[in-house]
């Protein structure tokens, strides 16, 4: 129940990680201070910025952009950005699959218990695997993102002097959330004893003894 438990928390919070695809729920954001009245609020996500302003002219509209469009602020920056965020969408979509393939034997497991039939001892083992590699490719996301992505950002804004405050935020902090979770769920896995029927049918005869 559990390692069911943890697993769902698991998929809960890389979906999140997903909905920062477009920047709705960002990796990254800058809030910038204001100049003249006008501040913007820049929200990154895997495959797209967000660019929001608040008491700026007119033409100075709220859009998203994506990373692949001409009109990106920085080419080489953007293009590490997309390349930074679609490695992070397959990776993330595989630990989203090993941990649906764990709650998929966790329930087997479970019925087989109350049932009173065996369940195969590997069962075990392989989702032990499969949550040890879904937070190995959570751990490996965020470290990209930070590597590739929002580490290439502070030197950008510095060097055309926009003050503000850059922070890594929900999406990232989703990706460390997901990788603690199927930790411990591996953990878990790893840890509790596997009891058979036929090793309680054996305690049983013992009992009677």
């Amino acid at each position: 129940v559990i390692s069911l438990a943890i697993t769902v928390f698991t998929i809960l919070f890389g979906g999140i990680c997903f909905w920062g695809a477009e920047g709705r729920i960002p990796w990254t954001t800058f809030k910038g201070d204001a100049v003249d009245g006008c501040s913007k609020y820049w929200k990154f996500g895997l495959l797209a910025l967000q660019e929001i302003y608040d008491g700026c002219p007119a033409h100075i509209e709220d859009r998203t952009i994506q990373y692949n469009d001409d009109a990106c602020f920085d080419a080489k920056i953007c293009d590490t950005c997309e390349t930074a965020g679609a490695t992070i969408i397959s990776f993330m979509g595989g630990g989203l699959i090993c941990s649906i393939f764990t709650i998929v034997l966790v329930q087997v497991r479970k019925n087989a218990a109350q049932s009173e039939t065996d369940s195969k001892w590997y069962f075990r083992f392989l989702t032990f695997s499969a949550m040890l590699i879904a937070a190995i490719l959570a751990g490996i996301s965020w470290s990209v993102w930070e590597g590739e992505c929002h580490s290439k950002l502070a030197p950008w804004l510095e060097e055309r002097k926009y003050s503000g405050t850059l922070i890594v935020d929900m999406g990232f902090l989703m990706a460390i959330l997901c990788m603690l979770a199927a930790a411990g769920t591996s953990l878990n896995e790893l840890t509790i004893k596997q009891t058979s029927h036929d090793d309680a049918n054996a305690v049983e005869a013992q009992n009677i003894k």
